[in-house]
């Protein structure tokens, strides 16, 4: 019985240097990971002009040209409409899960 004790002494020994093993890597000598700096909408800020991100994508698409000679090609001006118009129907109930009756859209000047 003595030596089961001994074993059990030392297996909750060795986990507690693991578990302290492990919490002294992660407090001490991993790099930590500096958060970006961010402003109050949490958009990250990366240079002291507000929006920077917006005029480089502003640039980004001045630069694109696109060719209006598509628009006045024959294919694409014999091309046809297929579209489908919707016809308006009358409105349902207000509420479709009340009870029938409750949620009728007649006047309530018959109450």
């Amino acid at each position: 019985m003595a030596i089961q004790g001994k074993n059990k002494n030392l297996l909750v020994l060795l986990a507690l240097l693991i578990i302290l093993a492990t919490a002294v890597y992660f407090l001490l000598f991993r790099k930590q990971e500096e958060e970006p700096l961010t402003d109050e909408l949490g958009n990250p800020i990366q240079a002291q002009v507000v929006g920077q991100d917006l005029i480089g994508l502003l640039s980004e698409l001045e630069a694109v040209k696109f060719d209006t000679s598509l628009f006045r090609s024959p294919a694409f001006l014999n091309l046809a409409d297929f579209g489908v118009s919707l016809v308006s129907q009358a409105q349902g109930r207000i509420n479709p899960f009340d009870v029938i009756g409750r949620g009728s859209q007649t006047s309530s000047a018959g109450k």
